[in-house]
């Protein structure tokens, strides 16, 4: 199951209440439901274009299209524009339909280190050890599953936002093999300094190097 961070579970708590505050005020004549309606849409918009930014919805370029169109939509309840209303659904439309359309292309597991990476850590430019399969695995994110993110897209990449977040959401994870033990500490030990728990095992065939594994050996 995909876990929900901490900051959009907040954030949806408060959508709910917000929602429900609204009605309970337009039930009592303290606000109209045209009021209402436009105040939810704008601030679900507002939400979930500060949610894209913060990387919690995926793709983010979508979800803040989105959130820009929902925002149009409430003024239009206010301002009682039918352009606004026409501008809004437009914008949010293509929103939607770049959500679900949005495809990440990041390449299947296993992942390799990129060269500005291995420059950084004083790796050869190519795997040069030829020792046995050594696989880098993701056991835990722990609490600081944001850092992990961002620690993972810095090792291998820029890593498709849904793309890793599938990764740090089904631990235990083979993120990469290699037959380098340097390359193996050096990305082990990047991981465990911003809060993950990653293990290094022997791959149980050395024919699978190379191959897209997802599951602890």
């Amino acid at each position: 199951m995909t876990k929900i961070s901490p900051t959009a579970r907040v954030m949806m708590w408060a959508m709910s209440l917000l929602a429900v505050l609204l009605i309970v005020l337009a039930s009592l004549g303290m606000m109209t439901v045209n009021h209402a309606v436009g105040w939810l849409a704008v601030t679900v918009g507002l939400a979930t274009m500060l949610s894209s930014f913060l990387g919690i919805l995926h793709p983010r370029w979508a979800q803040a299209v989105w959130g820009c169109g929902s925002v149009i939509l409430g003024l239009s309840r206010f301002l009682e524009s039918m352009v606004l209303f026409a501008v809004g659904s437009l914008i949010g439309l293509v929103g939607v339909f770049g959500s679900i359309s949005g495809r990440d292309t990041t390449p299947e597991l296993p992942l390799e280190l990129t060269e500005d990476t291995r420059s950084k850590a004083g790796l050869p430019a190519k795997t040069e050890e030829q020792g046995p399969a050594l696989q880098v695995v993701l056991v835990d994110t722990g609490t600081k599953r944001r850092r992990v993110v961002r620690c993972l897209r810095e090792l291998y990449g820029p890593i498709g936002l849904q793309r890793v977040f599938s990764i740090v959401d089904r631990p235990p994870t083979v993120l990469q093999t290699t037959t380098s033990r340097r390359e193996a500490d050096f990305a082990s030990a990047q991981l465990a300094g911003c809060g993950a728990q990653v293990d290094i095992v022997e791959a149980q065939d050395s024919d699978d190097v190379g191959e897209d594994e997802t599951a602890h050996p």
